[in-house]
């Protein structure tokens, strides 16, 4: 009889320590979801919150494409063909990134144009932005003791850049869902530039809702984005292996309106 009650108590106590696994597996797997769509939710709406005027490329349900800014500046103007930009400098700058494309300030394209230029380094001196002659004398800040120079040449800026227009540095990022690679492979995670960043996702992980204003319903009209994001768990539980599942969302307004 000892025996029986001595195995019996054995079996409980094996079947309540398995169960405390199985809970703490599943409160993880919760856990981990719910930090995944918040902190993809988190990022997308950071990096949308950023887009200046004019500045998405497709507005789709499920996917999106922007311009993300990167170096704000001012134009100098225009000095033998090639327009002369001024982009401040700070503790710790490793210069200016390559590949970045630039966009200037100008009424007769909208509000702002979009170049493929890339620059090339012109003189670090003030003077070069503040006294030359064929330029508009834009005097920096007082504060700034460094500034950057870069002058961009070709035919593709609008002839209605002014000295002191506002200029910014850009990278084209888009957000969309699609299979993972690697380790994720076999996934659906939501993609940034095509490559994983957040997940795994369902077929409809990342969702967006779009608010229009003023004329017609483009890209150059989007007022707020409603974001939601839909997490999986990479565990899967029970009989039907299902796995944990969260959703978050949020709406930002952006500045990318023209209007």
């Amino acid at each position: 009889m000892a025996l029986v009650i001595s195995g019996i108590l054995a079996t409980v106590i094996f079947e309540s320590l398995l169960g405390q696994s199985r809970f703490a597996r599943l409160q993880g797997a919760r856990q981990e979801v719910q930090q995944n769509s918040r902190a993809a939710l988190d990022l997308i709406g950071a990096e949308l919150r950023g887009v200046a005027p004019r500045g998405l490329i497709t507005a789709e349900p499920q996917s999106i494409s922007f311009r993300s800014p990167r170096i704000w500046g001012v134009a100098c103007g225009y000095l033998a063909g090639s327009l002369v930009v001024l982009f401040p400098s700070y503790a710790g700058d490793e210069g200016i990134p390559a590949g970045l494309r630039l966009a200037v300030e100008s009424p007769a394209a909208g509000g702002w144009a979009f170049t493929s230029a890339t620059g090339a380094p012109g003189s670090a001196a003030l003077v070069t932005c503040n006294g030359q002659a064929g330029l508009g004398g834009v005097a920096p800040s007082p504060a700034a003791t460094a500034e950057r120079v870069r002058v961009y040449g070709g035919s593709s800026f609008p002839s209605d850049v002014a000295p002191g227009s506002r200029v910014y540095l850009y990278q084209s990022v888009s957000y969309a869902v699609g299979a993972g690679t690697g380790s994720s492979a076999g996934e659906q995670w939501i993609l940034r530039d095509g490559t994983a960043f957040a997940g795994p996702v369902p077929a409809n992980g990342l969702q967006l809702a779009y608010e229009y204003s003023g004329a017609g319903s483009g890209p150059d009209n989007v007022r707020s984005i409603g974001i939601t994001v839909l997490a999986n768990s990479r565990a899967r539980f029970g009989q039907n292996r299902t796995p944990q599942d969260n959703t978050a969302s949020t709406r930002i307004f952006l500045r990318n309106r023209v209007d």
